[in-house]
């Protein structure tokens, strides 16, 4: 058996996504995650899953014409609801406290994630989810008057 790292600070299921979400607005800066950066790093994560995925079929003898197997549309629904969760994470347990101040002593900190030490960061982060929950209530929204 190879090993396996486990972070006890934050355990538990959940979409794959949640950790692509959580890796990029944690150690990303906030210019290079504008005018198309963060889809860039999502769309090569998701390139690279599927490939593998594909790989494993095709070495199970299920393989066949090339398939996404974890759909665009799928993932970036999953991967703006883990943004807004890793917010909610974020939001409770540090924030609540957070001070230009204490930001301002965290700066240098290469073990503090980037949105609780660079107020750019932090507020890039913040239109991010607020856009991604934005697009969440109107997805919900349009489900509602199809099945209502």
């Amino acid at each position: 058996r190879g090993v396996v790292m486990v972070d006890f600070a934050s355990i538990g299921v959940g979409l794959g996504m949640q950790d692509v979400a959580m890796h990029i607005h944690h150690a990303v800066r906030a210019k290079d995650l504008a005018d198309g950066g963060e889809m860039l790093l999502v769309d090569h994560y998701l390139n690279v899953l599927n490939d593998l995925l594909q790989q494993r079929q095709s070495k199970n003898g299920k393989g066949g014409e090339k398939q996404d197997l974890y759909p665009r549309d799928v993932a970036l629904q999953h991967y703006q609801l883990a943004v807004a969760d890793y917010f909610r994470f974020f939001l409770g347990r540090f924030w609540k406290s957070a001070t230009p101040e204490l930001f301002s002593k965290k700066k240098d900190s290469k073990n503090t994630a980037l949105i609780n030490r660079d107020v750019d960061a932090a507020f890039a982060f913040l239109e991010r989810v607020q856009t991604y929950v934005t697009q969440i209530e109107m997805d919900r929204k349009k489900e509602m008057e199809i099945c209502g």
